[in-house]
C-alpha cells in the first residue's frame, strides 16, 4: 500500500534500520517503488532525527524529496570566509528559530540552558568557548569535530538487529547504548556478533534542509551562546526551560478550565504528553504550541525539585489568559502568588489560552521568598 504524505513513515523506517543492511534493502525496495515527494521528505527527516545518514539510503531519499546533492566539503579558506560571513551577516535570533526546528531535530539531541536532549554536548557556553570557524565545521562536517565521549557505536545482535548510539555504561555483562532520541537500550554481551565504531550521531547533511541564509544564522546563534550582558547568557536563575506539552487535549479542556478531578483524568495522568523546550532567554513561544497541537488552548507542565520545604514565588511574564497548579491543588493568580513547598518533586501545569493573551511567549521563573527555608531547582534536561 502506497504512503501519503498523511502517514507517519517512521515506523517503517525503524523497522528497516534496525537490521544488519536494512538501510540498504530499504533504499532498493524504494528504488523500484518510489514514494510521494512528502513521504520522501518525512522519511529523510525521521532518519536524520534517529541519528542515521546511511549513504545510498541518504542519496536516495534526498532524491526523491527534490533536496540539493550532498552539503560541499568545504576548504580552509572557504570555512574562514563562511566564519566571517556568519558574524557579519547572519542573525542569531532567526538562527535560534532554525536551530528549534522540528526537521532539523537540533534539541533533539542538543540542550541549550540545560534544556534540550541529552545526548550530544551542552551547547549553553559553545559560543564563549569556541570560534567561529569550529563552528562552521561542526556544522558542515560533524564528524570532523567529534569528541570521544560522542563517538557511536553500531551493534550487530546474533538475532540480526542494528543498534546505534554512544556508550552510556560498559561492564562485563552488557553495554548500554544511548539512541539519538535519548532513549537507553541494555544489551548483553553474549548477544552482540559485532562492534564496530560509527559517525556522529549528528548526521553530515543536515545543511541541505537549509539555505545559505540560514546556514549562517544558526552560525551566528551559535557564536552568542553563553556571552556575557547578551540574551545568550549562562541562565543564572530557577527558570523553567524544560516543559511537556499534552497534545490533543480532549474539547472539555479547550471549553473550560477543569476542576480538580478532571485535571486528574485528563491531564496529570494522560499519557499524551510530548517535550517542548523555552528559547535561551526563557520564553516559550506559544505559536509554537498552537501550531504542534492545532488548539488555541495549550497546557504545558515543568517540574521543580524541592530539597527543603519553604515558600516559593512563581513569576510569569503575563497572568492573562492563564491558570496554574501545583500538583493538584490550583493557584490564584489575582495577586502575587506564593508557593508552599513541601520536600519532594512538584509538577506546576499552565492552562494557557492564547486567543486572550497579547503576548506571544510564556515565561515562568522560580524565585525564594526572602526570609523562607526553601531550597530547589527546576527539572532540566529532555
Amino acid at each position: 500500500q502506497q504512503m501519503t504524505a498523511m502517514d507517519d513513515p517512521a515506523h517503517v523506517m525503524d523497522a528497516f534500520l534496525n537490521i544488519k543492511g536494512g538501510a540498504d534493502k530499504l533504499a532498493e525496495a524504494l528504488r523500484q517503488q518510489p514514494p510521494a515527494t512528502d513521504v520522501a521528505l518525512l522519511a529523510l527527516r525521521h532518519m536524520y532525527a534517529v541519528g542515521r545518514s546511511d549513504a545510498a539510503l541518504d542519496s536516495l531519499l534526498s532524491e526523491l524529496a527534490g533536496i540539493k546533492g550532498e552539503a560541499p566539503k568545504l576548504t580552509e579558506e572557504q570555512i574562514k570566509a563562511k566564519a566571517e560571513e556568519a558574524v557579519a551577516e547572519g542573525d542569531a535570533a532567526r538562527g535560534e528559530a532554525v536551530f528549534r526546528r522540528a526537521d532539523l531535530a537540533c534539541m533533539r539531541c542538543h540542550a541549550v540552558s540545560k534544556g534540550g536532549g541529552q545526548v550530544g554536548p551542552d551547547l549553553s557556553a559553545v559560543g564563549a568557548s569556541s570560534p567561529v570557524d569550529y563552528l562552521v565545521k561542526s556544522v558542515y562536517d560533524p564528524d570532523a569535530q567529534k569528541k570521544e565521549e560522542y563517538v557511536t557505536r553500531i551493534l550487530l545482535t546474533v538475532e540480526g538487529q542494528q543498534l546505534t548510539g554512544i556508550i552510556a555504561n560498559r561492564t562485563d555483562e552488557q553495554i548500554t547504548l544511548k539512541t539519538a532520541d535519548g532513549k537507553l537500550i541494555e544489551v548483553p554481551t553474549a548477544d552482540i556478533d559485532f562492534e564496530g565504531v560509527g559517525k556522529s550521531l549528528m548526521p553530515e547533511g543536515l545543511v541541505k534542509f537549509m539555505t545559505e541564509q540560514e546556514v549562517l544564522d544558526v552560525v551566528k546563534f551559535l557564536s552568542m551562546l553563553g556571552k556575557p550582558g547578551t540574551p545568550y547568557e549562562i541562565r543564572q536563575t530557577q527558570r523553567m526551560q524544560r516543559w511537556r506539552m499534552l497534545m490533543a487535549a480532549p474539547q472539555k479542556l479547550i471549553d473550560d478550565i477543569p476542576d480538580e478531578e478532571l485535571l486528574g483524568d485528563l491531564v496529570l495522568r494522560s499519557p499524551n504528553w510530548q517535550p517542548a523546550y523555552s528559547r535561551v532567554n526563557g520564553e516559550l513561544p506559544l505559536d509554537e504550541l498552537t501550531a504542534r497541537t492545532g488548539q488555541s488552548v495549550v497546557y504545558v507542565q515543568g517540574e521543580v525539585d524541592v530539597t527543603a520545604g519553604g515558600v516559593v514565588r512563581p513569576r510569569l511574564n503575563s497572568v492573562v489568559g492563564i491558570s496554574l497548579w501545583v500538583d493538584d491543588l490550583r493557584i490564584s493568580l489575582d495577586s502575587e502568588p506564593t508557593l508552599d513547598l513541601a520536600k519532594g518533586r512538584h509538577t506546576v501545569t499552565l492552562r494557557i489560552d492564547t486567543a486572550e493573551r497579547e503576548a506571544q511567549t510564556i515565561s515562568l521563573e522560580l524565585d525564594r521568598v526572602s526570609g523562607t527555608s526553601a531550597q530547589f531547582t527546576v527539572v532540566d534536561g529532555q
